[in-house]
């Protein structure tokens, strides 16, 4: 991590090494030239050159990208590794600031024994209520079955710790926090 204008910057193959790519370099090719236009949306696009060994002793110029904490965040959205699916998970979990929870994780938490029904049984009846308390955030889900809900839900703590039961903080005293983290 380096700062550039007062803005913390990773370095491209700093990044690859973290998102557990194979081959680091492959960011540039793969991830960040196809999608230039994008990440420029997303602030200025700092590049510099670097030597590299080409082989046999050989040196050759690459460009090289210093990605400020949005277009970090992009390029990990597109990639496909493992580490890259945490962090997608975690963009979603969080949203300016606001800390939220799975609803199935809630389910879980609140010990009912079909997680899932917490989205026909208690989100969707009181989707109006709990709008009113913000933005109630949604992905679609793969539940696969019929009469399913298509969408997963992240409450955030407001949401979460609604009535009716068994969102009530009074039916469960654990902390909003606490249970995103069981």
């Amino acid at each position: 991590m380096q700062e550039a204008e007062g803005e913390p910057r990773i370095l491209d193959t700093d990044l690859a090494r973290a998102l557990g790519m194979s081959q680091e370099r492959d960011i540039r090719s793969n991830s960040i030239k196809p999608n230039l236009e994008e990440l420029q949306r997303l602030g200025p696009l700092r590049t510099t050159n670097a030597m590299v060994n080409a082989g046999s002793g050989a040196q050759r110029s690459v460009e090289t990208y210093y990605l400020n904490e949005n277009q970090a965040a992009y390029v990990a959205i597109l990639s496909r590794t493992r580490a890259a699916a945490e962090i997608r998970i975690s963009i979603i979990m969080v949203v300016k600031g606001e800390p939220r929870i799975l609803d199935t994780d809630l389910a879980r938490a609140l010990g009912m024994s079909q997680e899932r029904d917490i989205r026909s049984d208690l989100i969707k009846p009181n989707l109006e209520e709990l709008q009113r308390l913000g933005i109630l955030r949604e992905t679609p889900a793969n539940s696969g079955q019929r009469g399913r809900s298509t969408f997963a839900y992240f409450p955030n703590e407001e949401q979460a710790t609604a009535t009716p039961a068994p969102f009530s903080q009074a039916q469960n005293p654990h902390s909003f926090a606490q249970r995103a983290r069981l």
